[in-house]
C-alpha cells in the first residue's frame, strides 16, 4: 500500500524488465493475435474496459484463494457485500503447486504450510469473507462503523470499495490477510483465519498472463454478445465484439464487388443498418435510426434474443456475413521491395495523406450547422433536419477521428521500424506531422497541387453543405464556396 509520501498508482499489468526503465519483455507473439491482446495494451485499460474486466484479475489477488466482489442488493445491505471467498484451491494455483519442493521462494513454502495446517482446514467449509488486509504495519478493516441506539456496529463495505482497497496492495511485499465468517446482520463472528504471503503479480517475467486465470475468466463479468444482457445495459456501453450498426450482406454473390458490396446498388456500401433489428421485411435493408428511442421498437427485445440469437449475423470488416470468405479475399498483400522503400512511402506519402484527410474532414465537420442552430420554421419545412445534422456531423467526425488514428499508426510503424532495423541507413526517427506535398492518384498520376480550403465563414448559414474529400475529388457547391482539390 502506498504511504502519504507516495500516493501514485502502481501499474501491475506490466511485465518485469531487465532494466529499471524500458519496455516490457514479451515472448514470441502468437501467430494471428494482434498486439492489443497484450494485457497492458487493452483498450480502456480499466474496468470494465473493452477487452476484459480489470476487476477479475483481483479475484485471485492472494495465491490459493478465489474471491468475488459483491455489491449492495436493490433491497439494501444484507450482510453479504464485500469480498466473499468462493473457494480455496492452493493445489490448483501454479504459484504454490509449482513449488511443492523446498526450492521455491521462502514465502511460498511458508504459505503452503499454512494451507496444509489448521487455516486451510477451516477455509474448507462454511462461508468466509475478507476481514482485513495488512501491509507495512497498516491494517485496513473491510467494515464501516454504524451507530444504532447508542451502540456501534460494523457494516461491511460493498464490493467495489473492497476492490479499490485491494488494488492498493503492493506486490513483492509481505502481506497479511484475515478472513472471517459473518452473522446475519453482516458483522464478523468467530476467530479470523489469518494467512501471510504476497500479492499475486498478474504477468510473469515474459509478459504472459498468469496461467492461474482460466479461459474466459477475465470477461466472465462482462456483457455477452449472444445473450440478452447487453441490449438493456444502462450505460449503452458495449464490448468490442458487439456492433451497433453494420453494412448489409449482398444477397447475390454474382453481383458482389471485391469490397463485398453490390455492384447494382451504390447505396448498399454506405447504408448502415441496425445489427439488433428484427430479421423480417422491410427492416432488412432500412437505414438504422439515429436515436435509441427511434430504434427500440424495431429491435429484438431480450426475450426474442434468447429465442432468435442465431439470426444475429457475424460481422466481418463491418459487414454481415453468413459464410466464411476465402482466405485469398482477406490476404491480398502488396509487399514492399525493401525496408527503405516502405519507410519512404510511409513518411513522404501516407503520413501526410492521413493528416490532410483529417483536416479536410474536420473542416467539413465545422462547416455544418449544429442541430441547435435549426429554427422551428426550418424544422417544420424539413422534418428531421436536426437529427439529420446530428447524424451527419457524427459520421464526419468519426471519419476525422479515424484519419487521426491512421496517422498515429503510421508514426507508430515508423518508430518500430527504425528501432528494429538499426542496421539500415534509415536515419533518426522523427514524427511525420506535415501535410502531404505530393499525392499519388488512381492511375498512377502524381500531383503536387496542395488542397486549399476556403474560410468557414464563406459558407452560408442557411445551407447544408457536404463534406470535402479531396482524395475522391468531391467539391462544395459553388454557392457556398469551393474547394480546390489536389
Amino acid at each position: 500500500m502506498k504511504d502519504e509520501k507516495d500516493v501514485s498508482p502502481l501499474q501491475m499489468n506490466l511485465a518485469l524488465t531487465p532494466e529499471k526503465v524500458g519496455n516490457p519483455v514479451y515472448t514470441e507473439p502468437v501467430l494471428g493475435n494482434p498486439v492489443s491482446t497484450l494485457m497492458d495494451s487493452g483498450v480502456g485499460n480499466c474496468f470494465p474496459g473493452l477487452e476484459f474486466d480489470l476487476r477479475q484479475l483481483d479475484v485471485r489477488f492472494f495465491p490459493g484463494l478465489v474471491f468475488e466482489f459483491l455489491g449492495v442488493t436493490p433491497a439494501g445491505p444484507d450482510g453479504t457485500q464485500g469480498a466473499r471467498l468462493v473457494y480455496s484451491d492452493p493445489a490448483g494455483d501454479p504459484i504454490i503447486a509449482d513449488h511443492f519442493t523446498p526450492d521455491g521462494p521462502a514465502w511460498v513454502t511458508d504459505l503452503k504450510k499454512q494451507f496444509a495446517g489448521p487455516a486451510g482446514s477451516a477455509l474448507g467449509g462454511g462461508t468466509w469473507y475478507l476481514h482485513f488486509v495488512e501491509q507495512d504495519g497498516k491494517r485496513i478493516m473491510m467494515y464501516d462503523y454504524a451507530l444504532y441506539q447508542n451502540a456501534a456496529g460494523l457494516t461491511p463495505y460493498e464490493g467495489e470499495t473492497v476492490w479499490w482497497i485491494i488494488r492498493l496492495i503492493e506486490p513483492d511485499n509481505p502481506l497479511t490477510i484475515g478472513l472471517t465468517q459473518r452473522a446475519e446482520d453482516g458483522s464478523p463472528s468467530g476467530v479470523p483465519v489469518v494467512l501471510t504471503g504476497q500479492r499475486r503479480r498478474f504477468l510473469n517475467d515474459e509478459g504472459m498472463i498468469d496461467p492461474v486465470y482460466h479461459p474466459g475468466e477475465l470477461t466472465s463479468s462482462m456483457c455477452s454478445p449472444w445473450t440478452h444482457d447487453f441490449r438493456d445495459c444502462a450505460c449503452h456501453y458495449w464490448a468490442s465484439n458487439h456492433p451497433d450498426v453494420v453494412l448489409g450482406e449482398v444477397d447475390d454473390p454474382q453481383q458482389m464487388l471485391p469490397n463485398r458490396t453490390d455492384k447494382d446498388d451504390a447505396a448498399q456500401a454506405v447504408t448502415f443498418i441496425d445489427w439488433l433489428r428484427r430479421r423480417h421485411d422491410p427492416l432488412k435493408d432500412v437505414s438504422a435510426q439515429t436515436t435509441l428511442p427511434k430504434a427500440r421498437p424495431d429491435r429484438y427485445d431480450p426475450y426474442e434474443i434468447n429465442l432468435h440469437w442465431e439470426q444475429l449475423d457475424f460481422v466481418l470488416q463491418g459487414q454481415e456475413v453468413k459464410e466464411t470468405p476465402s482466405a485469398a479475399e482477406l490476404l491480398r498483400l502488396n509487399q514492399y521491395e525493401s525496408v527503405e522503400k516502405m519507410v519512404e512511402d510511409l513518411s513522404k506519402q501516407l503520413a501526410g495523406m492521413e493528416l490532410t484527410l483529417a483536416m479536410e474532414y474536420l473542416y467539413a465537420y465545422f462547416s455544418l450547422r449544429t442541430p441547435d442552430e435549426v429554427t422551428a420554421e426550418q424544422e417544420k419545412a424539413w422534418p428531421g433536419l436536426r437529427e439529420d445534422l446530428r447524424a451527419a456531423r457524427q459520421l464526419i467526425l468519426s471519419v476525422a477521428l479515424s484519419e487521426m488514428t491512421h496517422l498515429r499508426w503510421v508514426n507508430q510503424t515508423l518508430w518500430l521500424v527504425h528501432k528494429a532495423f538499426k542496421d539500415k541507413d534509415l536515419g533518426d526517427y522523427k514524427p511525420c506531422l506535415d501535410a502531404a506535398k505530393t499525392v499519388t492518384l488512381p492511375g498512377g498520376k502524381i500531383t503536387e497541387k496542395p488542397c486549399v480550403l476556403p474560410h468557414p465563414r464563406m459558407f452560408l448559414k442557411d445551407q447544408i453543405v457536404a463534406s470535402a474529400d479531396c482524395s475522391r475529388g468531391f467539391s462544395f457547391p459553388q454557392a457556398v464556396g469551393s474547394v480546390d482539390c489536389l
